[in-house]
């Protein structure tokens, strides 16, 4: 008796399963030629059903189910029609057609009474190959399914929602849909139609999909559909959708090599001024630590040459951009101080959260410079503070006022055009006395004193008194502003 029991257990289909069970049972009473008809028939009409899965998304599958009904019309074998077919169309390869036609050759063998009935291990092979080779495979779809999609996607604007999560979760789906042969096929396609589109506003649309279903896709497939070699070559030929694709999906930027990541950067940190919105785009990947040292070098190198005007138009972080805010403010230009207090402003509060205090307090030195020296935005900056006091953190504040009395090398001068409304913000904020202990210290502790006549300390001090917070440092004005009498009445 041949047991095809464990073969049996191998199909997946339900529509599989009546003809290979009457197989199995065919055998277990060794009536071996009609279990090997029946294998050869359970094989067939698997394809055949496949075919008729396919054709509901697939217009070629559709076109065999068609030629089949047409040789079934005309009372024609269609058995070799669907074997060529389905390995033309992919559900077996070339050495799977080979083994599954010379089964067929002794099904016609077998089925006539006179000839030698197949014996048991003739049988259990061709149980086994049916069993592993068709039976237990689901259908898939192959490139003809690929070509209908892409059309779908790239021309019918209401084919998806406009809107990541259901493109993800249609992505995922596709991906068990269709043969792993034809991911890397769809992928490479789809990147090809979608690339020369990514710089017209029209197509955003399908821009935001081709980005969403791709990065998608690609989390499922994995970058290992291509190599290397292939992913340098894909993001040098089509490099606007790449970009777009794997800046902001780090593990994917991540698994394309090297070679392909720097491809990647180097197209980023080309042509900012034209594109600000390049910058935005490495940013995700500097901040991710997903780039090399190199990378990061270069990112870096080309911000530091930028205009503020370009950082102010790419909508870069604080955080990122805050030495080149500091580089602008030191200039003794409106020009480029007013849009670098217009980013923080605009970028807010909550950014400078993860700014060191070091360097909170570099920044606020010079927004107050700024002022002091008549920059628009930097006097609307100390207003919208006065009128939000705890909106900005305490180590801005800190250097703001730091810079009314003693300048980044420690030297006490007057800069005190500003202080009234400093002190204003002070008065009002829980942290002020802190503030004022801190800037009380580091007058105290600074060197040379370098300022005027006793009558410019004097004007200070009349700003000042009029805030219970400013005692401390009245005090001390009132003591330089003897002293400077003395000497000047000497």
């Amino acid at each position: 008796m041949a047991n095809l029991t464990k073969y049996q257990e191998m199909v997946i289909s339900n529509d599989d399963r009546p003809l290979f069970d009457e197989a199995v049972l065919s055998a277990d009473v060794n009536a071996y030629r009609g279990a090997y008809i029946l294998v050869w028939l359970s094989c067939v009409e698997s394809l055949k059903r496949k075919f008729h899965e396919a054709s509901k998304r697939d217009d070629v599958a559709g076109k065999t189910i068609g030629k089949i009904k047409e040789y079934e019309k005309d009372k024609k074998s269609t058995d070799m029609l669907i074997l060529s077919k389905a390995r033309n169309y992919g559900f077996i390869d070339d050495s799977v057609y080979q083994a599954l036609e010379n089964i067929y050759k002794m099904r016609c063998i077998y089925g006539h009474p006179y000839e030698k009935a197949p014996s048991k291990a003739d049988l259990k092979q061709a149980a086994s190959t049916v069993a592993t080779e068709v039976l237990s495979k689901p259908t898939t779809l192959k490139h003809g399914f690929a070509e209908t999609l892409l059309k779908n996607l790239m021309e019918d604007v209401s084919y998806l929602d406009d809107y990541e999560v259901p493109i993800f979760d249609f992505a995922k789906e596709t991906v068990q849909r269709i043969d792993v042969t034809v991911h890397p096929y769809l992928v490479e396609k789809y990147l090809g139609q979608i690339d020369d589109k990514c710089g017209d506003p029209t197509m955003r649309v399908f821009i935001n999909r081709a980005v969403w279903f791709l990065r998608s896709f690609l989390i499922e497939t994995g970058c290992d559909i291509f190599d290397q070699a292939k992913w340098h070559d894909l993001v040098t030929q089509f490099p606007s959708i790449t970009m777009q694709l794997f800046c902001n999906e780090k593990d994917l930027f991540m698994k394309i090599g090297k070679r392909a990541q720097d491809s990647i950067v180097g197209s980023l940190v080309t042509d900012v001024d034209k594109t600000p919105s390049k910058l935005r785009q490495i940013e995700h990947l500097y901040k991710s630590k997903a780039l090399s040292s190199r990378q990061e070098k270069r990112f870096l190198g080309m911000l530091n040459e930028c205009s503020i005007n370009v950082i102010f138009a790419s909508l870069l972080s604080t955080e990122t951009c805050v030495p080149s805010i500091i580089k602008a403010l030191k200039s003794n230009s409106w020009y480029t101080q007013n849009p670098a207090v217009d980013i923080v402003f605009r970028n807010g509060s909550d950014q400078l959260s993860t700014i060191s205090s070091e360097n909170l307090v570099i920044l606020g030195r010079n927004i107050l410079q700024a002022a002091d020296g008549s920059a628009g935005s930097a006097n609307s900056f100390l207003r919208d503070f006065k009128n939000e006091p705890n909106k900005w953190p305490a180590d801005l504040l800190k250097g703001i006022t730091l810079e009314l009395f003693v300048n980044e090398k420690d030297c006490f001068r007057l800069k005190d055009r500003k202080a009234s409304i400093v002190f204003e913000i002070i008065q009002q904020r829980s942290d002020g006395e802190s503030i004022v202990t801190c800037l009380m210290k580091a007058i105290v502790n600074s060197k040379q004193k370098q300022v005027g006549r006793a009558v410019q300390v004097e004007n200070c001090i009349k700003k000042l008194e009029q805030f219970p917070r400013a005692k401390p440092v009245v005090a001390y004005l009132t003591k330089l502003q003897k002293e400077l009498e003395v000497e000047e009445a000497a």
